[in-house]
């Protein structure tokens, strides 16, 4: 962990994948990611949305193959075999009521494999993710990756500007964002531009299209810094992993100097004038 006397940093593995493999091959896929980034020296990975249920199968596919968090020890024990931490996507099924739909849900579980938060879609996505999901009802919570507080969102949630700027005065200062994507715009013009107006670093990882998959995913996954700089920038279709798809690296420094800098040219957080805002 960075004490008070250490600049704050964190090394992020960023795996954009295909979509529509089946459950257990994409779990066996996530654990041999794990390895992958202990191989790069990263302190976590993170996948794209949906990631071991996969998003381009069939609804009945992913309601069929929904998991609890608990469901996760295999994930688990890799992260504490390899001391890498690992943000995963998945169809979470509640057992408290085992007959409703499941949440469009991820999950961190840190480097010495333990669950550390599980965050449920709040902003569902058309009639077709309301047919296979419910939505959850509560942002946040913040938490610390390596003295950096962090929080979560997936896919659609990021295109509000509500929820960034929430998680923003919530403390946040990295957000991490699965997807599953198919317009280009909102990669190459939303998260940028979020993660600017909040002054917080932004993963936004995405699926690319397989040939084996009828939606045209776009890929374009990217990790954008607080001055609305590029960190990590893939292509629509990657394939320079030899596990298949795309992996990146993004340090996460936030105690730069040029951010302080930008931060002080355009106090966004500090000028804001709440008063005005309200109906």
């Amino acid at each position: 962990m960075a004490t008070s006397n250490e600049p704050r940093r964190l090394k992020l593995g960023v795996y954009q994948s295909n979509a529509g493999r089946a459950f257990a091959a994409s779990m066996e896929l996530a654990i041999r990611i794990v390895e992958q980034g202990a191989k790069t020296g990263c302190d976590v990975v993170i996948f794209c949305e949906l990631f071991l249920n996969g998003y381009g199968n069939s609804a009945d596919e992913i309601i069929a193959t929904a998991i609890t968090p608990h469901d996760l020890g295999a994930l688990q024990d890799a992260c504490r075999r390899h001391r890498v931490g690992a943000v995963v996507g998945y169809a979470e099924r509640d057992d408290q009521a085992p007959d409703d739909l499941p949440f469009n849900s991820m999950s961190v579980i840190d480097p010495e494999g333990n669950l550390v938060v599980t965050y449920r879609k709040t902003h569902l996505w058309g009639d077709v993710e309301r047919r296979i999901f419910r939505a959850g009802d509560r942002l946040g919570p913040v938490f610390n990756l390596r003295g950096i507080p962090t929080a979560l969102l997936i896919c659609y949630d990021v295109e509000f500007p509500e929820t960034v700027r929430t998680l923003k005065m919530m403390g946040a200062e990295l957000i991490l964002v699965p997807t599953a994507l198919v317009s280009a715009f909102n990669a190459m013009v939303t998260v940028p531009s979020r993660a600017f107006e909040n002054h917080c670093f932004i993963a936004y990882v995405n699926e690319q299209s397989a040939t084996s998959s009828n939606t045209p995913f776009c890929g374009l996954s990217c990790v954008v810094g607080p001055d609305g700089s590029e960190l990590v920038r893939f292509s629509a279709v990657q394939n320079d992993c030899a596990l298949g798809g795309a992996f990146g690296i993004a340090q996460i420094e936030p105690d730069r100097t040029e951010y302080a800098e930008c931060i002080s040219r355009n106090p966004y957080s500090t000028d804001r004038r709440p008063e005005l805002y309200r109906l």
